[in-house]
């Protein structure tokens, strides 16, 4: 189809592959994501994306983010059949769902998803990015298509959301309240050190360093009653090596990116950043309180990510049982 816009292309081919697929009542052969609808009927749902009419109960589920979103629904029990991925990973989804994703089918990258896999899966909701904009039309051609309020912070509220959506609100609540139970069990288990130790989360890049503002992490740490430094507000910090400085903590977590095609790279700038005469001058570094973790965990996000972090977290700061 020379000459034609990329999106116009892909959506002529949509419409192709949606409509050889009418009529196939139980979908492909593979098992539905989740039970059938009994008493419940669609609804609108309000969105980023605007207002848009939801299945009572959607079986084949498409999510274009492959940590917080796919999370959220393996979550309260519910397997999508596509899901967005690192294509350069060995495992392309979030690291800490390995296991609990067989069977979902890679639909490209986040940022540039195949819109030709998505509809031969023929699935009946598409789960977005909110700023996924340039796609909702072309993705809205193939299944109804959600702009998931994201905020890459309260992973909690979202969760909610998009339970709501496949009808797993009460399950959502259960998971939560779990999730609450082990904040305060580990609050219990620091005790008195809570109010006294300062805890610093910063990414190192080759060339930038970047000082965790609002996000996952730092909603989870305070969750968890972990102050940060005064200086590291919600809009977060970005730095040069000079000032390497602003980054110290009683506690220092590092990490980078949950990127493997440029983990080569963030691997040798954190190298190079931890032997820095600034870095060795730290009082993290002194105390022998820096946490070099995965980030391939720790950028990412959702509620089961919530625990294994907190797992993380627990295993590095509470002392350990004989």
């Amino acid at each position: 189809m020379p000459g034609m816009p990329r999106i116009a292309r892909w959506s002529t081919v949509v419409l192709l592959i949606v409509m050889a697929g009418c009529g196939d009542g139980n979908g492909r052969d593979g098992a539905p994501s989740a039970s059938p609808a009994t008493s419940a009927v669609p609804r609108t749902v309000e969105h980023a994306f605007g207002h848009t009419e939801v299945p009572a109960e959607p079986r084949r589920i498409v999510v274009l983010n492959q940590y917080s979103l796919l999370d959220y629904l393996v979550a309260v029990g519910v397997k999508p059949v596509g899901s967005s991925g690192d294509q350069a990973a060995g495992y392309p989804f979030g690291r800490w769902l390995q296991g609990k994703t067989d069977g979902v089918e890679m639909v490209g990258g986040t940022e540039s998803p195949n819109l030709e896999k998505i509809a031969a899966l023929r699935p009946d909701l598409i789960l977005a990015n909110p700023w996924q904009t340039d796609l909702a039309p072309a993705l809205s051609q193939i299944a109804p298509t959600i702009g998931v309020p994201l905020t890459y912070a309260g992973y909690e509220e979202e969760f909610r959301f998009v339970a709501g959506l496949v009808g797993r609100g009460a399950q959502a609540e259960e998971v939560i309240a779990r999730h609450r139970a082990r904040l305060e069990a580990f609050k219990s288990a620091m005790g008195t050190r809570l109010a006294s130790t300062e805890v610093s989360v910063a990414r190192l890049l080759p060339g930038q360093i970047r000082v965790e503002g609002k996000s996952y992490v730092t909603t989870l740490l305070s969750g968890a009653g972990l102050r940060r430094p005064p200086a590291h507000t919600a809009e977060g910090l970005k730095l040069s090596a000079e000032q390497l400085p602003a980054i110290d903590g009683d506690v220092l977590f590092v990490y980078s990116a949950a990127n493997a095609a440029a983990e080569a790279d963030n691997a040798k700038a954190r190298a190079e950043f931890a032997q820095s005469p600034l870095w060795a001058g730290l009082r993290a570094v002194r105390n022998g309180q820096v946490h070099v973790v995965d980030s391939f965990l720790w950028a990412g996000g959702g509620m089961l990510w919530a625990g294994a972090v907190l797992d993380d977290i627990s295993g590095r700061l509470l002392p350990r049982r004989n």
